[in-house]
């Protein structure tokens, strides 16, 4: 049995527009969140700063990626201590990560979501 993936013909150029856009901003927001942490460690980033870097494994985490069919971007990491870092924890003050760039980037995101629609 041959399964077939027809949803680009479906798709509108509208909808292939705005998955465009989507991949480009995720791109740019991925580097721009990997780029802030340069930071070395030791000494630990404070409360509110942009998490230094130890191994660089958390850095080498962060992705994005794009879902066509629902127009949704994902952007972040999928290790646990991440969202520990730009949340906080009881025990442990926030040093976000992802906020900085969305409001570093805000209005090129808003410009590039504008752009060919």
């Amino acid at each position: 049995m041959r399964v077939y993936n027809y949803s680009k013909r479906c798709m509108t150029a509208y909808q292939i527009q705005i998955v465009e856009n989507l991949k480009l901003i995720g791109l740019v927001l991925e580097r721009e969140m990997k780029k802030s942490m340069r930071g070395k460690s030791p000494p630990a980033s404070l409360p509110g700063e942009i998490p230094h870097v130890r191994s660089g494994t958390g850095r080498r985490s962060i992705f994005h990626e794009v879902d066509a069919t629902k127009q949704i971007l994902r952007v972040g990491s999928n290790l646990v201590y991440m969202k520990h870092l730009e949340i906080g924890t009881r025990k442990m003050a926030a040093r976000p990560w992802i906020r900085p760039a969305l409001k570093k980037l805000e209005k090129e995101i808003q410009t590039m979501m504008k752009r060919g629609i």
